[in-house]
């Protein structure tokens, strides 16, 4: 039942709202794959501040989680990320437009094997990523999107090793706050957004 109330929740927190000019945005992204002895979630809840009509700035946040008994050993990753993101809407037509958001930001994330820590965890990484978004306006105050990969530069650092960057070009929608999760998920995200 606890974990039917947190799931409840993190859609409550998935469903994005983009408000009017001057206005708060709240939205984000909720992901979940559960299998027999896999179960992977990660939530990327954002505000932001409506600046200009077609910009908005704001705050990223991201928390994903991995339990994974498919080898016989039960292990666990978890992620935390914060980042800062701009979004610039560019109309198409009345009720359609597309939009670039790009973000800067870090995570950590920790892994442990049968309860031990995994060798360089935590795993702490800095990025900046762009990507695409196709919003769809149903009414003045309902708006269905869709995201669909991105692009992004990333330095990754373990915990006692040398750091690595990577360019890293994902369908997935937003890997800088899920990095190290996002693997579990593959394709376009989608929502809905209301406005206030």
């Amino acid at each position: 039942m606890k974990k039917i109330l947190i799931g409840i929740f993190a859609v409550a927190l998935a469903i994005p709202a983009m408000a009017q000019k001057g206005g708060v945005t709240i939205g984000g992204s909720f992901d979940a794959l559960m299998k027999k002895d896999y179960t992977a979630v990660a939530i990327t809840p954002e505000i932001g501040y409506k600046v200009l009509d077609n910009l908005a700035v704001g705050l990223d946040l991201g928390f994903g989680s991995i339990n994974d008994k498919t080898s016989g050993l039960k292990d666990q990753t978890s992620m935390f990320g914060v980042g800062v993101f701009g979004r610039y809407s560019f109309p198409l037509a009345d009720k359609v437009s597309f939009a670039l958001k790009a973000s800067v930001g870090y995570s950590s994330l920790t892994s442990k094997n049968d309860g031990q820590k995994s060798l360089g965890s935590p795993m702490n990484t800095i990025g900046i990523e762009v990507a695409p978004e196709l919003w769809f306006n149903l009414t003045k105050t309902t708006s269905l999107w869709l995201s669909v990969g991105s692009i992004g530069y990333f330095n990754t650092k373990p915990k006692d090793g040398d750091s690595q960057s990577a360019f890293n070009l994902s369908w997935n929608s937003s890997p800088l706050l899920d990095y190290g999760v996002e693997d579990a998920f593959s394709g376009p995200s989608f929502g809905v957004a209301f406005a206030f």
